[in-house]
Order: C-alpha cells, then sequence, then structure tokens
C-alpha cells in the first residue's frame, strides 16, 4: 500500500484514500491528510463566524427548494425526533419547563435540550450549544 507524509501533521497516511483530491495541484491531491484538512475547515468557520453564516443565509435562501425538500425528508424519516421537538418547544414556551444551565460548564447563554429518549419529551438535560455539538459528535464516531 502506498503511502504520502502529511505535510501538517508529518504522519505517514495511506494514499490516495487519506487525502482529497484537487486538480490544480500537480499530484492531483490536496497537500494535507483528510483530517487536518478538516481541522483547518472548522478553525477557518469558527475564526470567520459572520462570514460563514451569512455564506450559509444566502446559500438557504438561493436553495430554498432544495432546504425544504431536506426538512421534509428529515421530518419522515425521524417522525419521533420532531414529534419530540415540537411538544419541548411548546412546553418551554408556555413555562412548563424551564431549561437551567448547562450541566458541563454553568452558561445560560444558547441553551439546547438534549433528549436522551425521544418518547421522553420533557425529560432534557440542559447543554449549552457547543456541548451538545460536542455530545453528538462523540456519539457519531462510535
Amino acid at each position: 500500500m502506498k503511502t504520502k507524509v502529511c505535510s501538517k501533521c508529518k504522519e505517514e497516511i495511506p494514499f490516495p484514500d487519506g487525502f482529497h483530491k484537487n486538480r490544480a495541484s500537480k499530484s492531483g491531491y490536496v497537500f494535507c491528510c483528510k483530517e487536518c484538512n478538516k481541522a483547518a475547515a472548522r478553525e477557518w468557520s469558527i475564526l470567520n463566524r459572520s462570514r460563514f453564516r451569512a455564506y450559509k443565509r444566502q446559500y438557504d435562501k438561493d436553495n430554498r427548494e432544495k432546504h425544504s425538500q431536506y426538512t421534509i425528508k428529515c421530518r419522515t424519516r425521524y417522525p419521533e425526533r420532531y414529534r419530540c421537538r415540537n411538544i419541548t418547544t411548546r412546553a418551554i414556551i408556555k413555562g412548563n419547563l424551564i431549561l437551567g444551565p448547562c450541566v458541563e460548564c454553568g452558561t445560560t447563554e444558547d441553551l439546547h435540550a438534549h433528549h436522551e429518549d425521544y418518547s421522553k419529551p420533557l425529560e432534557v438535560t440542559p447543554l449549552c450549544g457547543t456541548h451538545h455539538r460536542q455530545l453528538h459528535a462523540e456519539r457519531q464516531r462510535i
């Protein structure tokens, strides 16, 4: 199996599976591995959050039909999640469910209601957006 050294992390990575394609480069692949490329993209989106959000808003506006089809597809694929989120949102608006601070860091900003079990819509764990995303990212890796 061929390998190539990533120019960022300096590790030997299987080639070409560990690298994204790039027609502009001499080898036809990017100079850094997929993991380094992903980390760089994540860092860019954090550092350029307002530009990224403006781009996303414009994209959603320009592709409204595509976005609505995706939403419908998700709602039909996961009806229990959709139902659960609606019940939780209504309970928060009515004041029947009050979210406390994030159980991880204690912040009261950007709170999300995390559900361990979608069949129990009012049993939620309050998490800030950052910790909620981290939790789901960890679960996807497993």
